[in-house]
C-alpha cells in the first residue's frame, strides 16, 4: 500500500514538473517576443491542466501580443468565468478593455475598464485607459455624425 502511494505521488510530482516546464519555455518565448511559440508551449501546459489560471491569464496575453484578439477575449472569458479572485478579475477586465481598445470597439472597452475599476478603484492604469477610451468614442461618434450629415447635404444638393 504504501508503494502505490509513493509510486502515485512520484508520477503527481513528475507531471507538475513537465507543467511548470512547459509554463517556463512558454515565459521565456513571451519575453522573447515570440508569441506564437509563447502559445504553443502555453497550450501544451493548459492540456496537462485546464483550468489553471496562470496558464489561461500567460495565454490570453500570449494571444493579445500576437494579435490574435478572438482568441485573447475567448480565453480571458474563460478565466473570468472560472476565477473568484478580485484582483485577477481586476486584471483580466483590464486586459478584456485593452483587447477591445486594439479592435475600436470604444463601448466593450470602456465597459471593462469600468469592470477592472470597480475591484480595483486606483488603478493608474485602467482610469488612464478608460479615459483614452472614452476620448475615441467621442471622437468616432463625432467623425460618425460628420459623415451622416455630409451623406444627408449631398442628397439634399442632389434633389
Amino acid at each position: 500500500m504504501k508503494l502505490k502511494v509513493f509510486i502515485l505521488t512520484c508520477l503527481v510530482h513528475i507531471l507538475l514538473l513537465a507543467q511548470q516546464e512547459e509554463i517556463l519555455k512558454g515565459n521565456k518565448k513571451y519575453v522573447q517576443q515570440n508569441y506564437t511559440k509563447a502559445i504553443e508551449w502555453y497550450e501544451k501546459a493548459l492540456s496537462k491542466d485546464p483550468n489553471s489560471h496562470e496558464i489561461l491569464y500567460n495565454l490570453g496575453n500570449a494571444y493579445y501580443k500576437n494579435r490574435q484578439y478572438d482568441k485573447a477575449k475567448e480565453i480571458f472569458q474563460k478565466l473570468l468565468d472560472q476565477t473568484l479572485d478580485p484582483s485577477l478579475k481586476s486584471k483580466v477586465y483590464y486586459n478584456l478593455g485593452n483587447t477591445y481598445l486594439q479592435e475600436k470597439n470604444y463601448d466593450d472597452a470602456i465597459n471593462q475598464y469600468i469592470n477592472s475599476l470597480r475591484l480595483k478603484p486606483y488603478d493608474e492604469d485602467a482610469r488612464y485607459n478608460l479615459t483614452y477610451a472614452l476620448k475615441m468614442q467621442k471622437k468616432n461618434n463625432q467623425n460618425s455624425n460628420n459623415s451622416k450629415q455630409n451623406q444627408k447635404n449631398n442628397q439634399n444638393q442632389n434633389q
